[in-house]
């Protein structure tokens, strides 16, 4: 109850709507009051031990991780992929199920996918560079083929990453973000949800 009024009060104050939001995403530890004593409302608080600022201590650390980067390339031919399915080694093509063929590679950890077109996704690399260098080794493996093939128009098309931030009340953030849809949010039990 406490924390609601103290909240009430942040909100009542004479901040913008933006501030406000922002206010109210964070972990009550850090809009917990400092205590002054109540026999000397005037006395400072004690010293603190100064720390040097330095570049590390202004910004928090915020080390992202990247687990999946996603490139495409082009080709430059048409490809015949039941022959590539038969003559090169860790490949995979059934139609009936995905109307591509899958190549997987050692050295990057990946996976490509060969379409018909001549265009190719390189999935499962860990950084930018290994992405080129894996698109590179498909690539090279199809010339090995004997096949007329080019390496054209590569381009990274996704990073999946993760970065451990402070806590964020989802709850909250859902209440201030508008719906995309037009439609009317819902918030049930943590679970934000659109309906049109």
């Amino acid at each position: 109850m406490e924390d609601s009024a103290r909240k009430k009060g942040l909100q009542d104050s004479s901040r913008g709507g933006a501030e406000e939001a922002f206010m109210d995403l964070l972990p009550d530890e850090l809009l917990a009051p400092c205590e002054v004593n109540s026999q000397n409302a005037s006395a400072e608080l004690p010293p603190q031990p100064v720390t040097p600022v330095t570049l590390e201590t202004q910004q928090p650390e915020m080390l992202f991780q990247i687990h999946n980067v996603v490139s495409t390339a082009k080709l430059g031919c048409s490809l015949d992929l039941l022959l590539i399915g038969r003559r090169a080694w860790n490949t995979e093509y059934r139609p009936e199920v995905f109307h591509g063929l899958t190549m997987r590679i050692r050295r990057p950890p990946t996976t490509a996918q060969l379409f018909t077109s001549g265009s190719m996704v390189c999935l499962g690399a860990k950084s930018e560079e290994q992405s080129r260098v894996a698109a590179w080794r498909f690539f090279r493996i199809l010339q090995k083929l004997g096949l007329p093939v080019r390496f054209l128009d590569f381009k990274i098309q996704n990073i999946v990453a993760s970065c451990k931030t402070f806590p964020v009340r989802l709850d909250q953030l859902c209440l201030h973000q508008p719906c995309r849809s037009g439609g009317r949010t819902v918030v049930d039990h943590m679970r934000c949800t659109c309906s049109a």
